[in-house]
């Protein structure tokens, strides 16, 4: 099985900062340089008050440590280490081999949107899992697999980011002339003289279709 990218948000205990300093820095941009380890990364801070930030991050109880490491009038780069008494969700993600390729804190959003790759459906779905059961916000934006690279648009319900393209015209042909309907108003028959395909081509395009849309909307282990 390819592996699946996914766009996430996440936020609450075991996300940093989204508790206590980043409601409080509502203007912040922050990015993620560098994970040196689950619990330490470099954060890329610009567009606030650095004094500020700074209060801020001592304040915060999700923060063990920091250390400022680039100075620019206009930027900083900041080393953070994080209290690890909470699971944090970057450990949560590199247990499950999800490797993190993005996170950002956009203004006025107290949580961190995530790009991440997963290695499978199942060890996202165990993700998800534990951020349920650990308090853990988390909303999946984007989900689409590495298979089909050529569209990556659309929400996470968008489930024609799975589908070949001889998948979603059949697919949308069957669900237009009632193939899907009971009684059921067209046959596989009729569908492949129209498509201009063999059944058993129409039939394994709309097994595998429907296929990619169910592990989209129900992740589970094979």
């Amino acid at each position: 099985m390819s592996s699946v990218i996914a766009e996430v948000q996440v936020s609450g205990p075991g996300a940093v900062l989204t508790q206590h300093a980043l409601p409080k820095l509502p203007e912040a941009r922050i990015a993620v340089q560098y994970q040196a380890s689950p619990d330490s990364a470099g954060f890329v801070v610009e567009n606030c008050d650095f004094d500020a930030f700074e209060r801020e991050l001592r304040a915060d109880p999700s923060v063990a440590d920091f250390e400022r490491i680039v100075d620019f009038p206009a930027v900083r780069v900041y080393n953070v280490r994080a209290r690890t008494d909470t699971p944090l969700v970057s450990k949560l993600l590199a247990d499950r081999g999800i490797q993190v390729l993005t996170a950002t804190s956009r203004p006025g959003e107290a949580t961190w949107r995530l790009r991440v790759r997963s290695p499978d459906r199942a060890s996202l779905s165990s993700f998800l899992a534990h951020c349920e059961e650990n308090g853990i916000s988390v909303r999946i934006d984007k989900l689409y697999s590495e298979a089909y690279p050529f569209e990556r648009s659309g929400s996470a319900g968008d489930g024609a980011n799975l589908l070949t393209d001889k998948q979603r015209e059949a697919l949308e042909l069957a669900f237009s002339a009632g193939y899907f309907d009971i009684p059921r108003k067209c046959t596989v028959d009729g569908l492949s003289e129209e498509i201009g395909v063999s059944q058993q081509a129409v039939s394994e395009r709309i097994r595998r279709g429907v296929k990619s849309l169910l592990e989209l909307h129900l992740p589970h282990e094979h």
